[in-house]
């Protein structure tokens, strides 16, 4: 018997379903996503065999590449450019995997689309019919909270902007780490209690040192306005990353330290 168009959207919907569930592991978040612009592509085209394609490149090359890969595939006009970027703690085998299930994720929230970003926990994938390697993306941008209530938002968004400015210097630094990545934490001490907050930055590798320093500082202060009442937020773009919350971002987060300097008068 024949599926119908009925049965192939219903069959459509349990993969998407599946997938949204493989990357909802982490404490329940589900991927983010942004389908920018207007620009489309017909099913079973060239631009979308080259799409398919340039994502198991990106999958396959970060494997080897700590994490990190850019690509260009096909000729105009059906030519694209597409980036995959791993959570700097990331195992090889992990890497390649979220950017596999990322990638058919992506395919099925922004179908026909020609430009997409999505942003997982421990990856982000990338691609678009424009050139975008080496610019900051400014495009993308999205804030995220929680909403766990503080009483002294003040005192704990200073201290948090301190933690965050020193893992951004470090990661920048020229003679840093090229991961472009830091973590780190801090203890926040009210009348009553103490809470670790643990930091995340990252960028993707096709940016500059001080490209990389301008998009992480931008999170912070992003972070710092929107959300200074909230436990954990993110800033994300298809450029870099922001992120602290109460429990640990990395695997050796647990044990990373990175005292927070006294915040600027």
């Amino acid at each position: 018997m024949k599926m119908g168009g009925t049965g192939k959207a219903i069959r459509r919907s349990i993969v998407l379903l599946l997938l949204l569930l493989i990357l909802r592991h982490s404490r329940g978040q589900d991927p983010y996503y942004s389908c920018p612009g207007n620009a489309t592509y017909a099913t079973n085209s060239t631009y979308q065999a080259n799409l398919e394609s340039l994502i198991s490149s990106l999958a396959a090359t970060a494997f080897f590449n700590n994490g990190f890969s850019r690509e260009y595939k096909g000729s105009f006009p059906d030519q694209l450019m597409g980036l995959a970027l791993c959570r700097g703690d990331a195992t090889p085998d992990d890497c390649r995997n979220c950017i596999a299930v990322a990638g058919r994720l992506t395919l099925q929230i922004c179908a026909n689309k020609k430009s997409a970003v999505l942003w997982t926990v421990h990856c982000l994938l990338r691609y678009s019919n424009e050139s975008f390697f080496g610019l900051v993306d400014s495009q993308n941008e999205m804030t995220l909270m929680n909403t766990d209530p503080l009483r002294t938002p003040k005192a704990f968004d200073q201290q948090v902007v301190s933690l965050l400015r020193n893992l951004t210097q470090s990661a920048t630094r020229s003679n840093g780490s090229s991961l472009m990545y830091n973590t780190g934490s801090i203890t926040y001490t009210n009348s009553s209690s103490s809470t670790t907050v643990y930091g995340l930055v990252q960028c993707t590798r096709d940016l500059s040192l001080q490209d990389c320093n301008y998009c992480l500082m931008n999170g912070v202060a992003s972070l710092s306005k929107c959300c200074s009442h909230s436990l954990g937020a993110r800033f994300l773009t298809g450029s870099c990353i922001v992120r602290r919350e109460t429990y640990p971002l990395s695997t050796s987060a647990a044990s990373v330290s990175s005292p927070a300097a006294p915040p600027s008068t």
